[in-house]
This record gives C-alpha cells, sequence and structure tokens, in this order.
C-alpha cells in the first residue's frame, strides 16, 4: 500500500535537492501544477507513469520516491517493457504460473490478471506495489526499471 504523506515528503525533498518550485518543476516533468500540487499535500495518488517521470527526471528509484526504500540509487532512465511482457518474466523469474499467482497473490484476481496479461489493461500503482510485496522484490524489478 502506498504511504501518500512519504511520498509527498520525498517528492517535496527532491524538488528542493534540485532547487526548484512546484511549477518550475511541474513544467520540467510536463504535469500540471495542481497535480503536483495534490501529490505535495498527499491528497491524489500518482499514476505508475507519472511516478516513473518524476523518478527518471530525479534518476532515483521508484522505490526511494516513494518512500519503501531509504537508500537511494542512482539510475539511469529507461524505456520500459510493455507491464505484459514484464508480468510473464516476473512469473517465470519466481517460477510462478499465473494460476498459483492469481491464487495465492492477495488482491489480485484471475479477471485483472488476463487483463494485465492481455495488455488491455493497465495496472494500478497500488497493485504494482502488492505485487512487489507478494514477490519480496522492488517496484522497479516489477516494472522492469531494474534487474
Amino acid at each position: 500500500m502506498i504511504n501518500l504523506n512519504k511520498f509527498a515528503e520525498r517528492l517535496d525533498d527532491l524538488i528542493f535537492e534540485a532547487q526548484l518550485t512546484q511549477n518550475a518543476f511541474a513544467q520540467k516533468v510536463g504535469i500540471a501544477p495542481s497535480k503536483i500540487s495534490e501529490y505535495l499535500k498527499a491528497k491524489r495518488t500518482p499514476s505508475i507513469k507519472t511516478v516513473v517521470t518524476m523518478a527518471d527526471f530525479f534518476l532515483c528509484t521508484t522505490d526511494y520516491l516513494l518512500g519503501l526504500e531509504d537508500e537511494r540509487y542512482t539510475v539511469v532512465p529507461q524505456k520500459l517493457p510493455p507491464f505484459n511482457e514484464q508480468l510473464r518474466k516476473l512469473l517465470a523469474h519466481f517460477n510462478y504460473t499465473g494460476y498459483k499467482f492469481c491464487k495465492e497473490a492477495t488482491n489480485i484476481n484471475n479477471i485483472r490478471y488476463y487483463q494485465w496479461l492481455n495488455g488491455k489493461y493497465q495496472p494500478s500503482l497500488e497493485s504494482v506495489i502488492n505485487i512487489a510485496q507478494f514477490f519480496d522484490c522492488t517496484v522497479d524489478f516489477v516494472l522492469g526499471r531494474s534487474e
């Protein structure tokens, strides 16, 4: 589960370290200033795309930005693989079948799983965090930002 207060604190710290205003940061990453304000007030959950865009800007992991890890590692931005491809890689990496994954993963039902697998639906940030916790790995690993 995402802790919006921790995310807001990290984002605020990173914007401050970059010596940017909220508006300047919003302009640089192409996100509406009103959304940045809502993130900083912990009133809005960002999308996966938004978190990745911000993490890429700050050259940090999504896990650091989300407050899921305290160590700040430098990450070189790269194009993310489609989630359905990444999901297949995750299952193979952890030696899980789709059936076993759906049966054992909490908050993931088989209908949603097959929508992800067929590329018809993208997971929410909350779902990606749940998958990372289930496999005991990083959000970046789930998204294909790290190996």
